[in-house]
């Protein structure tokens, strides 16, 4: 049976989320939550970074010169900003412009 366009997207998403919580988070998670482990630092971290690093990620990869873990550093990125999106209650547009033209998290539509 040819198995190029036989996909199970369930079950295909719940191998790569067992793979990313299991194999390959533990690296970022040790990296990046601090000293103690008390603080993650996407607690300090703007969805504007969030996305930031979806697009560099995707853009080297476009421009072939993408590295081993992209693909996983896109899914990486995309689910923290899910989770800030998520406890902010954020609704579209995400990030507007302030008066000091710094970005920020907007709730204005």
């Amino acid at each position: 049976m040819d198995k190029t366009n036989n996909f199970d997207r369930l079950g295909d998403w719940e191998k790569f989320s067992k793979y990313m919580s299991e194999a390959y988070l533990s690296g970022p998670i040790k990296k990046y939550s601090g000293a103690h482990r008390m603080n993650d630092f996407l607690h300090y971290t703007g969805l504007r970074v969030m996305i930031w690093n979806i697009l560099k990620y995707a853009l080297r990869l476009w421009l072939g010169r993408g590295k081993i873990h992209d693909f996983e550093k896109i899914a990486h990125y995309a689910q923290m900003a899910y989770t800030l999106k998520e406890q902010k209650e954020l609704t579209p547009p995400f990030v507007n412009v302030d008066s000091d033209e710094e970005y920020i998290l907007s709730q204005e539509g």
